[in-house]
């Protein structure tokens, strides 16, 4: 068990967390979680509890403590699941078969699997980056390589925050023409990031990522907006319908597959239709000329510098 990592993570919500105090905002101390414990917990925490947590010194929490941590620190339904298994030292790569394949190996095959559909899909990893997206994808939502490189410099290079959030990417203008569609999509996109990013919030790439996506308009808010949901309907595949300059009013969902390596785990997302009229129109794009089977967007699994932003 690596209480460090798990002390890592816990610092890491607790610092995301801000009050405002003599007009400016300020994280969280220790004291002020272990008030919040008190309040929503089934036990108080002592702020020397925390700092041991925090420090990695603590080798044993009770399941009230655990619980008393999550609501304080008001992680949504799938985060609470994840900040579970990181106590009890559980990676979200850890049942990952024994065929000896890489890493590497193991995108090859998805790949193999995924190349031959007539659907647009993409793959991304842990932080969120894309990894490879199918070229019906990325007709799809009209992104050459202008949009790719959106992100070059960045530290969140082509991620998927980044293009849902991005105006120089340009999703927003096209998938948000019903806002109300575009909302709760953009919600259950959030949410679904949130509880996949929790098991490395603890990590410096991951913090890195965040900040850089906090720069982004709408991002904080959305991330935020999170916190305050009394239910989070999480595991509900998110839903698009909107009218797209060439193929008229579109309705598909997203179809999340999560797959371990031992590097940690990728999400492939393939995008379904839901009427008549979306599937004529995925037809009809599948049979455009192609642009190669589909492209590499950000590295992996690596994670290199923002000065070797990858596009």
């Amino acid at each position: 068990m690596n209480w460090k990592a798990f002390g890592a993570i816990n610092r890491s919500l607790r610092l995301e967390h801000h009050d405002l105090v003599d007009g400016q905002f300020r994280s969280w101390s220790r004291r002020r979680l272990s008030r919040e414990t008190g309040a929503v917990g089934l036990v108080a925490l002592p702020a020397a509890a925390i700092g041991k947590i925090e420090r990695g010194e603590r080798r044993r929490l009770r399941p009230e403590e655990l619980t008393a941590l999550a609501r304080a620190l008001h992680l949504t339904t799938a985060e609470v699941e994840r900040f579970f298994w990181a106590a009890n030292g559980v990676s979200s790569h850890a049942a990952t078969a024994d065929d000896r394949l890489t890493a590497e190996q193991r995108l090859d095959r998805l790949l193999r699997l995924l190349t031959p559909l007539s659907l647009p899909w993409f793959v991304y990893d842990q932080y969120g980056d894309v990894v490879c997206a199918g070229r019906l994808a990325l007709a799809l939502f009209g992104i050459g390589s202008g949009e790719i490189a959106a992100g070059h410099g960045r530290v969140a290079t082509f991620n998927i925050m980044r293009a849902l959030f991005d105006p120089a990417i340009g999703l927003q203008q096209l998938l948000g023409r019903h806002e109300q569609s575009w909302r709760r999509a953009l919600m259950a996109n959030v949410l679904y990031f949130r509880a996949l990013l929790l098991p490395y919030r603890g990590e410096p790439c991951a913090r890195s990522v965040l900040a850089d996506l906090r720069t982004l308009p709408g991002f904080p808010e959305v991330w935020e907006e999170a916190y305050a949901r009394e239910t989070d309907f999480f595991g509900l595949p998110p839903e698009y319908r909107y009218n797209h300059p060439d193929w008229r009013t579109l309705r598909y969902t997203a179809q999340r597959t999560l797959i371990t390596t031992p590097v940690g785990p990728l999400v492939a997302v393939v995008y379904l239709p839901v009427d008549a009229a979306t599937t004529s129109a995925l037809a009809a794009l599948s049979r455009t000329p192609p642009d190669g089977a589909c492209r590499c967007l950000a590295p992996w699994p690596e994670k290199p510098g923002p000065a070797h932003a990858y596009y």
